[in-house]
């Protein structure tokens, strides 16, 4: 972590941590992909799987997709938009190497990372970092 800044890192995390808990003014109830969401943005390296959430929540995973159906997603893009949103932090706003961006990910092969942020975002991260510079250097700070 020797390329990271330690405030920038510190922020996301309190960042992530805060939304993936509900606010006293958001919904009791937010929704099954609203529920995903928080479990991958609270732990993004760890494994999802929907069979997993379902056992949790004590439904079949057919119910699930269902009640995803329902609000017009999926399980994989609702983990997918997820993890595309962490890269982005990590990639831009961090400035972190892709290789680490890939490790906070769970991926074992950076190249894995590669090849799945190009389908979620159509660029490759490099290519993303260079069209959507960090905030403190746009400003030529």
């Amino acid at each position: 972590m020797r390329h990271s800044d330690p405030d920038a890192m510190a922020t996301l995390e309190q960042e992530w941590r805060s939304s993936a808990r509900p606010t006293s003014s958001s919904n009791p109830h937010p929704g099954v992909g609203a529920m995903v969401r928080a479990v991958v943005l609270r732990d993004p390296q760890a494994p999802v799987s929907l069979a997993a959430l379902a056992a949790d929540r004590h439904v079949d995973p057919r119910t699930l997709r269902r009640q995803l159906a329902a609000e017009g997603t999926s399980f994989r893009e609702v983990v997918d938009r997820a993890r595309t949103d962490v890269a982005v932090e990590l990639l831009v706003v961090a400035g972190l190497p892709i290789r680490t961006v890939s490790q906070r990910l769970g991926f074992t092969d950076p190249n894995n990372f590669i090849r799945a942020f190009k389908r979620w975002t159509g660029l490759t991260p490099a290519a993303y970092r260079q069209q959507h510079p960090r905030p403190d250097t746009a400003l030529g700070q």
